[in-house]
Protein backbone atom coordinates (compact mmCIF):
# COMPACT_ATOMS: atom_id res chain seq x y z
CA UNK A 1 0.00 0.00 0.00
CA UNK A 2 1.38 3.45 -0.87
CA UNK A 3 2.34 5.97 1.82
CA UNK A 4 -0.46 8.31 0.76
CA UNK A 5 -3.03 5.50 0.96
CA UNK A 6 -1.82 4.51 4.44
CA UNK A 7 -2.00 8.11 5.63
CA UNK A 8 -5.47 8.55 4.15
CA UNK A 9 -6.68 5.39 5.91
CA UNK A 10 -5.12 6.45 9.20
CA UNK A 11 -6.94 9.81 9.10
CA UNK A 12 -10.51 8.65 8.31
CA UNK A 13 -12.02 9.91 11.61
CA UNK A 14 -10.43 13.35 11.47
CA UNK A 15 -11.69 16.40 9.67
CA UNK A 16 -9.93 17.13 6.37
CA UNK A 17 -9.96 20.78 7.42
CA UNK A 18 -7.03 21.74 9.63
CA UNK A 19 -5.90 24.73 11.64
CA UNK A 20 -2.48 25.93 12.64
CA UNK A 21 -2.02 25.91 16.42
CA UNK A 22 0.71 28.23 17.71
CA UNK A 23 2.72 26.54 20.47
CA UNK A 24 5.40 29.23 20.81
CA UNK A 25 5.79 32.75 19.38
CA UNK A 26 8.55 35.00 20.66
CA UNK A 27 11.10 37.37 19.10
CA UNK A 28 10.53 36.19 15.53
CA UNK A 29 10.64 32.48 16.34
CA UNK A 30 7.40 30.55 16.11
CA UNK A 31 6.56 26.87 16.59
CA UNK A 32 3.28 25.64 15.10
CA UNK A 33 1.40 22.37 14.83
CA UNK A 34 -1.15 21.68 12.09
CA UNK A 35 -4.12 19.84 13.64
CA UNK A 36 -7.55 18.77 12.37
CA UNK A 37 -10.47 21.02 13.28
CA UNK A 38 -12.51 18.01 14.51
CA UNK A 39 -11.84 14.40 15.47
CA UNK A 40 -14.64 11.87 15.74
CA UNK A 41 -13.84 8.75 17.78
CA UNK A 42 -16.07 5.69 17.99
CA UNK A 43 -16.67 3.97 21.34
CA UNK A 44 -13.58 1.99 22.48
CA UNK A 45 -11.68 3.11 19.40
CA UNK A 46 -8.91 5.52 18.46
CA UNK A 47 -8.05 7.92 15.67
CA UNK A 48 -4.61 8.82 14.36
CA UNK A 49 -3.22 11.91 12.69
CA UNK A 50 0.24 12.23 11.16
CA UNK A 51 1.90 15.54 12.05
CA UNK A 52 4.98 17.22 13.51
CA UNK A 53 5.72 20.72 14.81
CA UNK A 54 7.14 23.28 12.40
CA UNK A 55 9.78 25.84 13.44
CA UNK A 56 9.43 29.24 11.71
CA UNK A 57 12.54 31.45 11.80
CA UNK A 58 11.52 35.07 11.13
CA UNK A 59 14.81 36.48 12.47
CA UNK A 60 17.95 37.71 10.73
CA UNK A 61 20.02 34.84 12.11
CA UNK A 62 20.11 31.19 11.04
CA UNK A 63 19.12 28.72 13.74
CA UNK A 64 21.74 25.98 14.02
CA UNK A 65 19.49 23.75 16.11
CA UNK A 66 16.40 23.85 18.27
CA UNK A 67 15.06 21.40 20.81
CA UNK A 68 11.75 21.51 22.65
CA UNK A 69 9.26 19.25 24.40
CA UNK A 70 5.58 19.14 23.46
CA UNK A 71 3.14 17.68 26.00
CA UNK A 72 -0.30 16.63 24.78
CA UNK A 73 -3.13 17.07 27.27
CA UNK A 74 -5.99 14.58 27.52
CA UNK A 75 -9.39 15.88 26.40
CA UNK A 76 -12.02 16.72 29.02
CA UNK A 77 -15.74 17.17 28.42
CA UNK A 78 -17.05 20.69 28.09
CA UNK A 79 -20.13 19.93 30.22
CA UNK A 80 -20.57 19.90 34.00
CA UNK A 81 -18.22 17.28 35.48
CA UNK A 82 -15.32 17.89 33.08
CA UNK A 83 -14.68 14.15 32.77
CA UNK A 84 -11.79 12.88 30.70
CA UNK A 85 -13.23 11.72 27.37
CA UNK A 86 -10.10 10.96 25.34
CA UNK A 87 -6.52 10.00 26.02
CA UNK A 88 -4.05 11.80 23.72
CA UNK A 89 -0.51 10.63 22.93
CA UNK A 90 2.33 10.94 20.46
CA UNK A 91 2.09 7.57 18.75
CA UNK A 92 4.65 5.24 17.19
CA UNK A 93 2.66 3.20 14.61
CA UNK A 94 5.58 0.81 14.04
CA UNK A 95 6.13 -0.29 17.67
CA UNK A 96 2.61 0.55 18.99
CA UNK A 97 4.04 2.78 21.70
CA UNK A 98 2.72 6.10 22.98
CA UNK A 99 4.01 9.01 25.06
CA UNK A 100 2.22 12.08 26.39
CA UNK A 101 5.40 14.16 25.96
CA UNK A 102 7.82 14.15 23.04
CA UNK A 103 11.09 15.96 22.43
CA UNK A 104 11.46 17.45 18.95
CA UNK A 105 14.60 18.71 17.22
CA UNK A 106 15.21 20.93 14.20
CA UNK A 107 18.52 21.58 12.48
CA UNK A 108 19.66 24.40 10.18
CA UNK A 109 16.72 26.76 9.75
CA UNK A 110 17.75 29.72 7.60
CA UNK A 111 16.44 33.26 8.26
CA UNK A 112 12.89 33.79 6.96
CA UNK A 113 12.48 30.01 6.50
CA UNK A 114 10.71 27.14 8.28
CA UNK A 115 11.42 23.47 8.89
CA UNK A 116 9.44 20.47 10.10
CA UNK A 117 10.98 19.09 13.28
CA UNK A 118 11.70 15.43 14.01
CA UNK A 119 10.75 13.53 17.18
CA UNK A 120 13.40 12.04 19.47
CA UNK A 121 11.66 8.68 19.10
CA UNK A 122 12.07 8.32 15.31
CA UNK A 123 8.79 6.54 14.48
CA UNK A 124 6.53 8.66 16.72
CA UNK A 125 5.00 10.49 13.79
CA UNK A 126 1.35 10.51 14.81
CA UNK A 127 -1.03 11.86 17.42
CA UNK A 128 -3.46 9.24 18.73
CA UNK A 129 -6.79 10.12 20.33
CA UNK A 130 -8.34 7.18 22.21
CA UNK A 131 -11.87 7.28 23.66
CA UNK A 132 -12.20 6.76 27.42
CA UNK A 133 -16.01 7.07 27.71
CA UNK A 134 -19.06 6.01 25.71
CA UNK A 135 -19.96 9.55 24.61
CA UNK A 136 -18.92 13.14 25.13
CA UNK A 137 -17.83 16.37 23.56
CA UNK A 138 -14.79 18.47 24.41
CA UNK A 139 -11.90 20.48 23.06
CA UNK A 140 -8.29 19.48 23.40
CA UNK A 141 -6.24 22.10 25.20
CA UNK A 142 -2.73 22.85 24.04
CA UNK A 143 -1.93 25.67 26.44
CA UNK A 144 1.45 25.47 28.17
CA UNK A 145 2.49 22.49 26.06
CA UNK A 146 6.07 23.63 25.51
CA UNK A 147 8.16 22.86 28.54
CA UNK A 148 11.56 23.69 27.03
CA UNK A 149 12.74 25.72 24.06
CA UNK A 150 16.47 25.68 23.41
CA UNK A 151 17.93 27.50 20.38
CA UNK A 152 21.44 27.85 19.02
CA UNK A 153 21.74 30.81 16.65
CA UNK A 154 24.77 32.21 14.88
CA UNK A 155 25.42 35.08 12.47
CA UNK A 156 25.13 34.18 8.79
CA UNK A 157 28.81 35.04 8.28
CA UNK A 158 30.64 34.89 11.64
CA UNK A 159 33.90 36.16 10.07
CA UNK A 160 32.55 39.32 8.41
CA UNK A 161 34.23 42.63 9.25
CA UNK A 162 32.10 45.27 10.93
CA UNK A 163 33.30 48.87 10.77
CA UNK A 164 31.37 50.03 13.85
CA UNK A 165 34.15 49.61 16.45
CA UNK A 166 36.20 52.40 17.95
CA UNK A 167 39.02 53.98 15.99
CA UNK A 168 42.32 52.82 17.45
CA UNK A 169 45.29 55.20 17.55
CA UNK A 170 48.69 53.97 18.62
CA UNK A 171 51.48 56.36 19.54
Amino acid sequence: MSGLAKETLSNLGVSPRTKQVILFDQDGIKITLELPVKVQIKLNDQEYYTCAPVLHNNTLFPIESAEFIVKLNNVRSTGGAKNEIANVQWWDPINFDGNSSMTFKCHSVKPKDKRTCTPDVPDSSQIRWSSTVSNGDGRQTLNNTLSLVSLICKPADPNSEIDDGPEIIIG
